[in-house]
């Protein structure tokens, strides 16, 4: 079931979708990590996301946001924003097989 969204619910959707952190977001409205959490938990809620990037992704499908040329951007900003604080590490594989970190030197 959906439900539909608070303006400051919209905001801050918005700034996920643009690839912005919890703790970016927090700073950028002035308010604590813990509200900002507390309002992403709804958002994912009333969307039925399993993730912020989930959220993001149902938005855009929904319509909820407006598909701009680039949205494909800030989904997978908000993709590796997520990944990034589940413990996860994009990495890349290199000539002999070794994967280093995204943006790591061989």
């Amino acid at each position: 079931m959906t439900h539909e969204l608070t303006a400051a619910e919209l905001e801050t959707l918005r700034l996920l979708a643009n690839g912005l952190t919890a703790p970016e977001i927090a700073a950028k409205l002035f308010m604590s990590l813990g509200a900002i959490n507390s309002r992403v938990i709804r958002i994912r809620f009333k969307l039925g996301a399993n993730t912020q990037a989930h959220a993001v992704a149902l938005a855009y499908e929904r319509g909820i946001l407006a598909t701009p040329e680039n949205a494909h951007v800030g989904v997978a900003r908000a993709l590796v924003a997520a990944l990034g604080q589940g413990g996860y590490q994009l990495t890349r594989e290199v000539g002999d097989g070794r994967m280093l970190p995204l943006g790591g030197s061989a």
